[in-house]
């Protein structure tokens, strides 16, 4: 009797699965007039919904933050569903490539953006460990700035912490630099 249960049960399982292999979460069906093949198929879980985010934005101070505004302005383009940005700081224009990543934390961004070709300022890495024993290695200068994007803003560190010392804009002097859209 044990058996003719489990055999049925393997058997709704197998059935259920096959039936519904095209509508599991986290599958697209394919779209109209293109041919199915497995090539076809995309994980939704994979794609990154990107809201409304072309557009001009300038650094703004927080109420809690005493240090003077960054004379920063980001104004993101879209064309043809690609991304590319036009950075403006101390008279300086910087263009590039967008990438647009999920955030890992969605309560406090709707998505990442990274901004392609901009080279910080200074980066030393952890340097919690450092000691005569243990000098400071000498780091690779990261070549991209992440901002997280939420409510029409756009939010990064510029400078790193007694642990982590970096600096992404040494033209500005503010610790979190916070882009309002215009």
């Amino acid at each position: 009797m044990k058996a003719f249960f489990f055999i049925t049960a393997a058997v709704v399982t197998l059935c259920c699965t096959l039936n519904g292999s095209a509508q599991t979460k986290g599958y697209a069906p394919p779209r109209e007039g293109v041919p199915f093949n497995k090539a076809n198929i995309v994980r939704q879980s994979q794609k990154t919904i990107v809201p409304a985010i072309e557009g001009v934005y300038k650094a703004a101070v927080a109420e809690w933050d005493e240090s003077q505004p960054c004379r920063l302005t980001i104004e993101i383009i879209k064309k043809m569903d690609k991304y590319s940005y036009k950075l403006t700081l101390a008279g300086k224009v910087k263009r590039g490539a967008i990438t647009i990543s999920k955030s890992d934390d969605l309560k406090q961004f709707t998505c990442m953006l990274t901004l392609q070709g901009i080279k910080w300022a200074s980066y030393d890495g952890d340097i919690s460990r450092e000691d005569d024993e243990h000098p400071a290695k000498k780091m690779k200068i990261p070549t991209d700035v992440t901002l997280g994007f939420i409510n029409n803003e756009l939010a990064f560190q510029n400078d790193g912490n007694a642990m982590n010392a970096y600096t992404v804009f040494a033209e500005c002097d503010q610790k979190f630099v916070h882009l309002k859209k215009q």
